[in-house]
């Protein structure tokens, strides 16, 4: 089974769980916070992302380490800040970048409730990160918009529940080259799923994955106030 038919088998079970799951509030990290909430949570990332230009095509790999801050400001809205270190290498290009800054912001809403209590999610993101191999630099400034749903599964408040949620991307993504052509990402409609598992009220995991715009595994871990 190739990596593109295991996602895809994964995304479906996401989709499916969401649809049965018998949510009341869904709350997790994956939905916006109530106002005056608060989250922080630290993430590992591994990506991959075919980009191409007028004349070449290559595949840029990232490595990070990602913090992330969200607060709850309205009713159904957050905002999120992202700092951390990521790196960048390309398969074809001779470039091998080490760990440079990355820095985002985010804003997540919630327009929609579904008839089982679901929620419906729009998420706006953009980031901005750099590396650096030795004299030569590479910088990347992208922008998403996901549309997922979200459910809990489980009951709030205790330990042991968990928010699975699954849905689509649009992506861009520029890559500015010192030394040689910029790349743009080739593919810009992805897929998007993963999970919150709460150890207890507070303390939580989280696992999710992209494909298609963009290959990516991100673990973490976090505390909401």
């Amino acid at each position: 089974m190739n990596r593109h038919t295991t996602l895809i088998i994964a995304a479906a079970v996401f989709f499916f769980t969401a649809n049965i799951a018998t949510a009341a509030n869904s709350g997790g990290m994956a939905a916006p916070l109530d106002v005056g909430a608060a989250a922080l949570s630290v993430a590992l990332k591994y990506s991959e992302q075919e980009v191409e230009n007028d004349s070449t095509e290559d595949l840029a790999k990232t490595r990070g380490i990602m913090f992330k801050g969200i607060f709850g400001v309205g009713n159904n809205i957050d905002f999120y800040a992202m700092l951390g270190l990521t790196d960048l290498r390309y398969r074809v290009r001779n470039f091998k970048g080490s760990l440079g800054e990355t820095v985002g912001l985010g804003v997540r809403y919630s327009p929609v409730r579904v008839a089982d209590g679901s929620d419906i999610v729009i998420d706006f993101q953009s980031e901005y990160m750099a590396s650096e191999d030795r004299t030569e630099k590479v910088t990347r400034l992208s922008y998403h918009v996901a549309a997922y749903m979200v459910s809990e599964l489980g009951s709030a408040g205790s330990a042991g529940y968990f928010y699975p949620y699954a849905g689509v991307r649009l992506s861009y993504a520029d890559y500015d080259n010192d030394a040689f052509e910029d790349y743009d990402n080739e593919y810009v409609f992805g897929v998007i799923g993963g999970a919150d598992y709460f150890v207890n009220p507070n303390v939580f995991f989280t696992m999710e994955f992209n494909l298609f715009d963009e290959e990516t595994v991100t673990l973490g871990a976090g505390y909401r106030f």
